[in-house]
């Protein structure tokens, strides 16, 4: 899976079904780094809500803390409740946008060049 071209949803199933093996890999972690990885958290964690195996392995990762509500991701996942399921994929290109745009900026202000025009991004 190249992270370039993947949808959110795609980068969504493969990182459930990595997460349910265990998966270390490089395609798994950019499940998670395409500027909307909080997005995928969020989707993750509302999967996990009805199924135990995915839920098992979240709650593994976070075995340190006392209380996994105080884990970032599901601060996280209480950040974005407020936004419909079946428009999460909506939220992570807007902030994919927001983030590539900014990126975009940053990068032109430190090699002198101009800041390109809003990017149209799948």
């Amino acid at each position: 899976m190249s992270n370039k071209i993947a949808s959110f949803n795609q980068r969504v199933n493969y990182a459930e079904r990595g997460m349910q093996i265990a998966e270390d890999s490089r395609t798994f972690d950019a499940c998670f780094e395409m500027y909307d990885g909080a997005f995928v958290v969020a989707a993750l964690m509302r999967r996990a809500k009805n199924n135990p195996q995915l839920d098992h392995m979240i709650r593994n990762m976070f075995r340190r803390f006392e209380n996994f509500e105080d884990s970032h991701w599901a601060k996280i996942a209480a950040k974005y409740a407020d936004i419909p399921t079946d428009r999460l994929h909506i939220a992570a290109k807007q902030e994919r946008a927001r983030a590539t745009q900014e990126n975009a900026a940053f990068l032109a202000k430190q090699e002198g060049h101009a800041v390109p025009k809003q990017l149209d991004l799948i």
